[in-house]
């Protein structure tokens, strides 16, 4: 549903734009016979730059703030940094929903002062790309200039980098700027996903301590964003104590999991970060718990209803092939190669190999 509802805004704004311009630049600009046509040109031409701008806000910043980036996105252009150097792609799915970001590098973090010093920079990062864009776009206002086709393209950048600002500013990165210092388990689940992409998933454990720490019980029966915030930092504490083939050692974690078990079959509304925790529950309970009847169970009664469920694909698949299902590693592999999370991350690959590979340490 969220998907559905950013796709819509996104297409939306682009619309606005484009006939904002129209209005405003129809008869102000002599480019006849084709006054449509070069707008329109104009008009995907100014959507790269400005978001280009407003991304190189975030970056730079970061960089001031002693942060680097992993991964550097400006559609179509997908910058990604592999062992010291940086790989360009040209990634042309997800327009609407990913049209830029970047992914700060997460350092590892030793004690809770480097956390909170941390998480206040990649705050500081996220509210400059909208303030970059503002500022762009009144300079675009009165920068003085007489030439027609430039004008055009002023007047456009100087429209649709403040659409892009005011939108951010007040819907995305500034709503992430106040939450990553106002709500501490949206930030530790931001920092968390941010780590994962930074190559440190298997040393930032200081991360997993905080985690643990702020763990709470889940009432299952009301999931409102906050449980859902709170299932998503669990998933992660599942997820790293699979990988390591350790228990999760945490109380809250686990009573949670046995409280999932008695109250799934009465949960009436399915979340797709649910569709993931339900996953890792069912990867812990044959991994580390050994439990292949409950994870069987559990993978009947949800993943065949909500198999078509956006982006669950791969993680039908992936379910399928750790109950011992005939789905090979290789469609696995497939699946998650033309998904957006390889794009952004150059372990994810081997991660998914050892999580299966532990599989066949106890089937």
């Amino acid at each position: 549903m969220k998907n559905i509802i950013f796709k819509s805004i996104a297409f939306i704004i682009i619309i606005i734009a484009f006939l904002t311009n129209y209005v405003f630049i129809i008869n102000k600009v002599e480019v006849e016979p084709y006054k449509v046509y070069v707008i329109i040109c104009n008009l995907v031409i100014c959507l790269f730059i400005t978001i280009l701008i407003h991304e190189l806000g975030h970056q730079v910043m970061a960089i001031i703030l002693g942060i680097s980036s992993c991964v550097f996105f400006a559609y179509p252009f997908l910058i990604i940094k592999r062992n010291n150097r940086w790989d360009i792609n040209i990634h042309m799915k997800h327009l609407f929903q990913y049209s830029g970001f970047i992914i700060p590098k997460v350092p590892i973090i030793r004690n809770f002062i480097e956390y909170n010093i941390v998480i206040k920079k990649i705050a500081i990062s996220a509210i400059s790309g909208p303030i970059v864009s503002i500022i762009f776009g009144m300079i675009c206002f009165v920068f003085p200039i007489n030439i027609d086709l430039i004008i055009l393209i002023k007047n456009i950048c100087c429209i649709t980098s403040l659409v892009i600002g005011m939108y951010t500013l007040f819907f995305g990165d500034g709503q992430m700027f106040l939450l990553l210092l106002k709500n501490e388990k949206y930030a530790m689940n931001i920092f968390m996903s941010f780590n994962h992409y930074s190559n440190n998933y298997f040393s930032n454990d200081y991360l997993y301590v905080i985690a643990k720490e702020r763990c709470e019980k889940i009432n299952f029966q009301i999931i409102d964003e906050n449980v859902l915030t709170e299932i998503q930092i669990q998933g992660n504490i599942i997820e790293n104590s699979i990988i390591k083939g350790n228990c999760i050692n945490n109380e809250v974690v686990k009573k949670n999991i046995e409280t999932f078990l008695d109250v799934y079959h009465k949960l009436d509304i399915i979340y797709e970060e649910v569709i993931c925790y339900i996953h890792l529950i069912i990867m812990y309970l044959i991994v580390i718990e050994k439990d292949f009847n409950s994870a069987d169970k559990l993978y009947k009664y949800y993943f065949l209803e909500y198999e078509n469920l956006d982006n669950a694909n791969y993680l039908l698949e992936r379910t399928k092939y750790f109950l011992g299902y005939s789905i090979p590693l290789e469609k696995i592999i497939y699946l998650l190669e033309n998904s957006i999370e390889y794009y952004i991350s150059e372990n994810y690959i081997n991660i998914e190999k050892k999580i299966l590979n532990s599989y066949y340490q106890y089937k």
